[in-house]
């Protein structure tokens, strides 16, 4: 697909948040099952590994690509404040 880059597989190095003993966690998140969406490939399924091990799955369906957004989406009158 010329012009176009697909990443399958993204490595993520960072510190630990948990330990806080400054050892280093890898993650991997790995792209798969593409379909086609109006002529765009896209990941319909994500794995996540950290340092190997299987840890979460997102499955994405009922894609749309180009749907309207209302304008209503970004008024900010509408938005839950989240600090008092």
């Amino acid at each position: 697909m010329p012009g176009r880059l697909r990443i399958d597989y993204l490595p993520l190095s960072q510190r630990s948040g948990v330990l806080f003993d400054g050892s280093r966690v890898v993650t991997d998140l790995r792209f798969g099952k593409f379909a086609d969406f109006a002529g765009i490939p896209i990941a319909t399924e994500v794995l996540q590994y950290r340092d190997g091990r299987f840890v979460f799955k997102e499955q994405y369906a009922d894609v749309r690509v180009n749907d309207a957004i209302p304008e209503e989406t970004f008024d900010p009158a509408k938005w839950v404040a989240t600090e008092p």
